[in-house]
């Protein structure tokens, strides 16, 4: 896409944020994991409680996010709305220590703080030492579940512009006073 429409001026409205980050010029996109998480919650009434599927309303996705990708706009000549303030980064503390069975509730700062789109997309690297409470966490704050000791990195990235942060966090059976 990169190699035809931007030589030729054609603006791409994508069908998905990572195409929109790399060559278009915007997106409505939806949360693959609210998308996830309502189909199987369809699943088990289907499967468990034995609703009829086709009795079943239709659901759609709770929230999209608008992005624009500012540079290619830009270079095509194409007005952001002025309303619209762009993600310019995303920031953690520090590194962290925590005990076993224990739940982090760990902030994160998007910038500028007036960004239209503070959505955050959120991953653990190592998932059996640690998970996102996704019923939990906000745009500004990430709580994560300790399950085994161990350390591994959690993940921030922004659904406006793709900006990443991360810090280690380590699981331990006991933390002092000194690490946590």
């Amino acid at each position: 896409i990169n190699n035809i429409c931007l030589p030729a001026k054609v603006p791409v409205i994508a069908g998905e944020k990572g195409i929109c980050s790399g060559c278009g010029v915007a997106t409505l996109s939806i949360s693959y994991y609210d998308l996830g998480k309502a189909t199987g919650e369809m699943a088990v009434k289907i499967l468990k409680d034995g609703e009829d599927i086709s009795t079943m309303p239709i659901e759609y996705a709770p929230q999209y996010t608008k992005e624009y990708n500012a540079d290619i706009c830009a270079e095509l000549g194409i007005e952001v709305p002025d309303d619209y303030v762009g993600v310019t980064g995303v920031e953690l503390g520090d590194d962290v220590s925590i005990p076993t069975d224990s739940v982090y509730n760990y902030p994160v700062t998007v910038k500028p703080v007036n960004a239209t789109n503070k959505v955050i997309y959120w991953s653990v690297e190592d998932e059996s030492i640690a998970t996102i409470n996704t019923e939990l966490t906000d745009e500004k704050h990430c709580v994560v579940n300790a399950l085994k000791p161990g350390t591994t990195k959690l993940i921030a990235k922004s659904a406006d512009g793709g900006y990443t942060a991360y810090f280690s966090i380590t699981i331990a059976d006991v933390v002092s006073k000194d690490d946590s």
